[in-house]
């Protein structure tokens, strides 16, 4: 299942619920302000941790926020196309407001 994430982890609790109710087979991309939860270090980004998918971050909008260099390891980048082909490859999916 793909799941994607629009909502800052800041001021929503997408995330974290969508990592209550997802499996180590579900990937998540996160996108828009969500990207802010794959900052290196940050209260957010230990939860994801634990977490044993895939974690994917919009590139488009961690490049739009500066944030690039303060990534975790564990974010990886996707491309626009990569992002298409993922919905492609998931006939379920859930948006997370």
């Amino acid at each position: 299942m793909l799941h994607i994430i629009t909502n800052s982890p800041f001021h929503s609790q997408s995330l974290q619920t969508c990592l209550r109710y997802s499996s180590h087979e579900d990937e998540i991309v996160l996108m828009q302000d969500a990207v802010y939860a794959g900052l290196y270090d940050s209260v957010v980004n230990h939860s994801l941790q634990s977490w044993s998918g895939k974690l994917y971050l919009l590139d488009v909008d961690v490049q739009a926020r500066g944030i690039i260099s303060l990534l975790d390891e564990k974010c990886e980048l996707l491309t626009t196309a990569e992002y298409v082909a993922l919905t492609v490859k998931h006939q379920q999916q859930i948006h997370w407001q």
